[in-house]
C-alpha cells in the first residue's frame, strides 16, 4: 500500500508539474516581464477598430462588458491561487490522503472552470454585438498577430517556411 501511496504521490506531483497550474498563475499584481500573452479582446478591438469597421459605440459596449467583467475574474482568479495552494499543500505532507487530494483537485478544477466559464459569457456578449464582416476581419487581425508573433524566429535560418501539408522528413 505504501509503494501504491507513493506512485500516486509522484504521478500527482509529475502530473501538477506538467499542468504548472500555481506557477502558471501570474502574480496577483499582474504579469510581470515583456511576455504578457496577447491582448484581451477588448484591447485589441479597441486599438483596431477602425480597421476592423467597428464604431464607437460598439467600441464602448464592448469595454462596458469587459470592465463589467473584471471583479468577477479577479475573484476567479483569486479562487483558482486559493484551491491550488490548498491542493500543494496537501501533496507537501509526508503522506497525503489520496481522497482528500482528489476532492481538492476536484474544487481546484471547479474554480478553473468557473473562470473559463465566465471568460466565454464575456467573449460571446462582445461576439453578439459585432457584425460576420467584423468578426471576419478580427479572425483576419488575429492572424496576422499571430503570424508576426510566431514569425521567423520558429524556422531554421535558411530553410524558409514549409509548404502546406507539409508532415517533416518521412521515417527512416
Amino acid at each position: 500500500m505504501e509503494t501504491r501511496m507513493k506512485q500516486l504521490l509522484a504521478a500527482m506531483i509529475i502530473g501538477w508539474c506538467t499542468l504548472g497550474t500555481a506557477s502558471a498563475l501570474p502574480p496577483e499584481n499582474g504579469p510581470q516581464g515583456k511576455h504578457r500573452g496577447p491582448p484581451p479582446p477588448h484591447e485589441v478591438i479597441r486599438k483596431h477598430a477602425d480597421e476592423l469597421g467597428i464604431d464607437q459605440d460598439t467600441v464602448d459596449q464592448v469595454v462596458d462588458i469587459a470592465e463589467d467583467a473584471k471583479d468577477d475574474m479577479r475573484s476567479l482568479h483569486a479562487k483558482i491561487r486559493q484551491e491550488s495552494r490548498a491542493l500543494h499543500t496537501l501533496l507537501s505532507a509526508d503522506s497525503p490522503n489520496e481522497t482528500t487530494v482528489f476532492q481538492q483537485v476536484d474544487r481546484l478544477k471547479a474554480a478553473e472552470a468557473a473562470q473559463q466559464k465566465r471568460q466565454l459569457a464575456v467573449l460571446m456578449d462582445i461576439r453578439a454585438l459585432l457584425t460576420p464582416e467584423q468578426l471576419d476581419a478580427i479572425k483576419a487581425l488575429h492572424q496576422r498577430m499571430r503570424q508576426h508573433h510566431n514569425g521567423p524566429r520558429h524556422t531554421r535560418p535558411g530553410m524558409g517556411e514549409h509548404p502546406p501539408g507539409h508532415r517533416g522528413p518521412p521515417p527512416g
